[in-house]
């Protein structure tokens, strides 16, 4: 049995992956909201 000292270790060795996953979500989302922010205030979007 791994002593309780590694657990976080081999915790942040499993869920790095998933947090860059994460942030890359994230980024993404907030650039897609700009964009349409932006092209909204360029009256794009208005009949």
């Amino acid at each position: 049995m791994n002593p309780p000292r590694a657990l976080p270790r081999e915790l942040l060795h499993l869920a790095w992956p998933v947090l860059i996953s994460q942030t890359a979500v994230m980024a993404n989302e907030v650039i897609d909201t700009l964009m349409v922010g932006r092209a909204a205030g360029a009256g794009r979007f208005t009949e």
